[in-house]
């Protein structure tokens, strides 16, 4: 092997059996395209590991959106619990005052409703 870049830089034989040779010109030209291939693959590893961390970072924001959502969602059904509850004592206090007023026909609509469920339930058996 020799180092001048006129000259042959390394001689071998190929699987063939032929000889072959590199000049120096060839030699840093393939250490140039090595060199090349070397910091494309730095540069795509650290693009690598800048989409994981943008990844991760959304991921924690959007975990944090969700249980902030969740949070208002559990406030939100607690006060429509709270008018439902409401509106059923309205609707309650209707009722008794209407079955008040009316306590005959109260009694009367009672009966039936009772005589109703008994005849349903004795022909299911």
């Amino acid at each position: 092997m020799r180092n001048d870049t006129n000259t042959l830089a390394f001689v071998g034989t190929a699987a063939t059996g032929k000889p072959w040779a590199l000049t120096g010109a060839e030699v840093e030209e393939m250490r140039t395209q090595r060199n090349g291939v070397i910091e494309a693959a730095e540069e795509a590893q650290g693009a690598v590991v800048e989409a994981a961390q943008t990844v991760k970072d959304t991921a924690a924001d959007l975990g944090a959106k969700a249980q902030q959502y969740a949070a208002e969602a559990g406030r939100q059904v607690g006060a429509a619990a709270q008018t439902v509850y409401g509106s059923g004592n309205e609707v309650a206090d209707l009722v008794e005052g209407v079955m008040r007023k009316n306590v005959w026909a109260s009694v009367l609509i009672a009966g039936a409703v009772g005589y109703g469920v008994a005849c349903l339930v004795k022909s299911s058996r």
